[in-house]
């Protein structure tokens, strides 16, 4: 969905472009600067030609942009790279290595559906469970479904899109401040609905995701930090991994840099971010990962495969909001699918994320197994209009697509 405001911070871009943001001509675009660099380590197993064409593909993402960028290509029976670019301390030139931690804002949208895809895998939740169970307050709660909280279909507002200059304000005043789930939700069921009748149409909220989660602390007993961490980041492998609700990146680490400072003119435009709150985003985007942990995650987001059953990992591509007919990109359950209009069959299995000073990829592409992660530590537009996490995912397609099976 498009608004009124300047691309600030989002998730899933569905060619209506997902996204949450800053008042309308507040943000500096970047440009290419003078101290571009050649990605600062690449290791890879893949032919040298192939290496080189990705390497080109990250810098041509990263193109100048304060701090820089990482990413990641697995492919099975082939082979896998590793490439940055950039810095991860901008200020200090020192390089971007593929150990730094970041934020991966709305990619933990897929985390957290996949623990209610466990859930329902377990038989204590259900796709056609109602909302009324657990929120009866909430307007609409009696048609609403989990099905619908997870492909965007509830038609319950936003709480950060429509209130994304105040989150700002407040955090670059107070950057440690701590916002409740429960308060986010109130914000967000609080607005207009999107649409009538749930089920019917798409809007991307992130009140949704936080929503759900509730639901999996309500049914556990556990904290959504303890879940994410003893179902998926220990079984998976995913050591670098946790819900960043503090703002305290472990080290090693990248600095984030945003320019959401611009809506405030006393300051300079672009600044860091680096110790703010993801409490504001919490289970819709508030995680920090490596690329190596966002590369696990690659192939377990596609098959479920260490998560849920192929069964359910497979259902997931059936139960997607509606979407015009011969549209390729759909949202579905905790993911977006896009697929080949002729055939109806998927192509990439991803989310992105941006949350202020960091932005992600991660994609799936079930034709050769193949595997894409971007990670970068600004959360900057080019001219273009995109953030390097999506340019680098279309620079990558296009460098290698026959790996990835396009």
């Amino acid at each position: 969905m498009m608004v009124s405001t300047k691309a600030m911070m989002g998730a899933a871009t569905l060619g209506l472009s997902i996204a949450l943001l800053a008042p309308a001509g507040a943000a500096a675009q970047w440009s290419p600067r003078g101290d571009v660099t050649p990605p600062s380590t690449s290791t890879s197993t893949l032919p040298a030609d192939t290496t080189a064409r990705l390497n080109a593909a990250l810098v041509e993402a990263w193109a100048g942009l304060p701090g820089g960028a990482m990413a990641t290509v697995i492919v099975p029976g082939r082979g896998r790279w590793v490439g940055t670019v950039g810095f991860a301390n901008d200020e200090r030139k020192r390089a971007m290595t593929p150990d730094r931690q970041s934020n991966i804002g709305s990619v933990t949208k897929t985390f957290t559906g996949m623990l209610v895809l466990q859930e329902i895998a377990a038989g204590r939740l259900d796709l056609d469970d109602r909302l009324d169970r657990w929120y009866p307050s909430i307007p609409k709660a009696d048609e609403i479904t989990i099905a619908m909280l997870l492909n965007m279909s509830s038609g319950i507002g936003d709480y950060l899109n429509a209130n994304i200059v105040g989150f700002a304000e407040e955090l670059i005043v107070n950057p440690k401040r701590r916002y409740r789930p429960d308060d986010l939700i109130a914000q967000g069921v609080a607005l207009p609905r999107e649409f009538d009748v749930p089920g019917t149409g798409l809007a991307y909220s992130n009140t949704n995701t936080v929503i759900l989660a509730r639901i999996l602390e309500k049914e556990t007993g556990s904290s959504y930090a303890a879940l994410l961490k003893s179902r998926l980041f220990e079984p998976l492998g995913m050591s670098r991994s946790f819900l960043n609700v503090s703002g305290d990146l472990q080290p090693p680490h990248a600095q984030t840099y945003s320019d959401v400072f611009a809506i405030d003119p006393s300051v300079p435009p672009v600044g860091r971010t680096t110790n703010w709150s993801q409490s504001y985003v919490w289970a819709a985007g508030g995680m920090a990962s490596t690329i190596s942990d966002l590369g696990r995650w690659g192939r377990a987001l596609g098959t479920g495969r260490g998560a849920i059953p192929a069964s359910l990992a497979a259902e997931r591509l059936d139960n997607c909001a509606p979407s015009a007919p011969g549209t390729p990109t759909a949202y579905c359950l905790g993911l977006v699918v896009t697929s080949d209009t002729a055939t109806g069959k998927p192509i990439t299995l991803w989310h992105n994320g941006r949350v202020f000073g960091a932005v992600a990829y991660v994609g799936y592409y079930p034709a050769t197994g193949a595997v894409v992660a971007v990670m970068a530590n600004c959360d900057m537009e080019g001219p273009d209009g995109q953030h390097v996490s999506m340019r680098a995912k279309a620079a990558i397609e296009d460098a290698v697509p026959g790996l990835l099976g396009l």
